[in-house]
């Protein structure tokens, strides 16, 4: 358009005076295509909001978007950006290739002196703290000249956690330390409820005799009693960027995360002591429901592409879960020869969509290690492994 303003006018200088007209015209129409998406984005405020809740990858939420019109006048062909990734679900809506980073939501028509709202309904399919770029609110109207933005006030941020399967049977823990509130059914000691009784043995306390057996048996008889224990669990993940392969939710970080996830709900339900370690974070989940929340909440701070791990820097007492890539076994080599230190290992090459080799070969352990081969039905090899493993104990 401007060039052909300029050529109207050379026209209309030199040659014919109608030609200003023309000139008149690409003027306007230039003029209004800048000034009218500015001066309509300025008479626009808009809030989004997501659900204060957190939710689990693949779960439904809802997203809602307020936008006041202060003009007198309506504000067509709204277009907002960056609110979520391309990738999530959306009810209704379909994002466009041409905008890979962001999903795009146009609007065609927002009431003068009004305030709208509009919901949707989408399926976060990775874990996170959302929206990870400030949202925007443009406009091209009249004619996509020049598109006008300004960034959207985020009422509240999208907590989603890491997806978690079940995990049906666990291996032993046996390494326990002193407890005041668990005990063992398996393990005799002086505290919780009696499991059995048993003859009278010298250095028994008296406190402990079961008078009513003595008289029958008219011998002393004593009361066994549970031990105080607590078992404890050391899950490690090595996240470091360079060992792991794969994009978005199907990468081997992502299920390093889930896996690590599933593994300390499962122990933390046994009333278990858990820590789980990742980068440099030592992480002491505590009992009770809000113990699992706040792990939750701390590996949805795990930034997307990982942090720099090593798995060397362990403690030595409880079971041990060693989980991360054959590339970050091969950088940093753990052997399982420990009785209580078992082996996750993620393959690379599988994660990546590539032909994948001989991972068991490459690790040189035993059936210690559980091997999955790739990003496809990465529950179901898990479950699979993971009951021979704990048979094999």
């Amino acid at each position: 358009l401007v060039i052909a303003a300029s050529v109207s006018l050379v026209f209309a200088l030199l040659l014919k005076p109608i030609a200003w007209v023309v000139f008149g015209g690409l003027v306007f129409v230039l003029v209004l295509g800048l000034v009218w998406p500015w001066l309509a984005i300025r008479g626009i405020k808009a809030e989004v909001q997501f659900s204060e809740e957190p939710v689990t990858e693949g779960q439904s939420t809802r997203l809602s978007v307020v936008i006041t019109n202060r003009w007198p006048w309506p504000v067509w062909g709204l277009v907002l950006d960056r609110m979520f990734p391309t990738e999530w679900s959306v009810c209704g809506l379909r994002a466009s290739s041409e905008f890979p980073a962001s999903c795009q939501i146009a609007l065609a028509r927002v009431s003068g002196w009004s305030t709208s709202t509009f919901f949707w309904s989408l399926s976060p399919c990775c874990r996170g703290i959302y929206p990870q770029a400030t949202p925007t609110i443009s406009t091209g109207f009249p004619f996509g000249l020049w598109a006008c933005r300004r960034g959207l006030a985020v009422r509240n941020s999208l907590s989603v956690w890491p997806r978690t399967f079940a995990v049906e049977t666990l291996l032993d823990a046996q390494e326990s330390m002193p407890s005041e509130e668990r005990f063992s059914d398996h393990l005799t000691g002086e505290f919780g409820d009696m499991t059995g009784t048993r003859p009278y043995r010298e250095g028994d306390s008296l406190r402990r005799v079961h008078w009513a057996q003595t008289a029958r048996n008219d011998r002393l008889i004593v009361c066994e009693r549970q031990a105080s224990v607590l078992s404890n669990v050391e899950l490690i993940a090595d996240i470091s960027p360079e060992i792991h392969t794969g994009d978005g939710p199907n990468s081997s970080l992502e299920w390093t995360i889930r896996i690590l996830a599933s593994l300390a709900k499962a122990w933390h339900a046994e009333h278990a002591l858990v820590t789980c370690r990742w980068g440099t974070q030592s992480f002491v989940v505590s009992f009770g429901p809000l113990g699992i929340r706040r792990l939750m909440e701390a590996l949805t701070q795990i930034p997307p592409n990982g942090l720099e791990s090593d798995l060397r820097h362990s403690s030595r007492s409880g079971l041990q879960i060693l989980i991360s890539t054959d590339l970050g076994f091969v950088r940093f080599p753990v052997p399982t020869r420990h009785a209580n230190r078992r082996r996750i290992v993620l393959s690379a090459a599988g994660f990546a969509g590539q032909e994948i080799s001989d991972v068991r070969t490459s690790t040189r352990e035993g059936q210690r290690d559980l091997y999955l081969q790739g990003f496809e039905q990465v529950a179901e090899q898990f479950q699979h492994q993971w009951r021979g493993l704990c048979h094999v104990g």
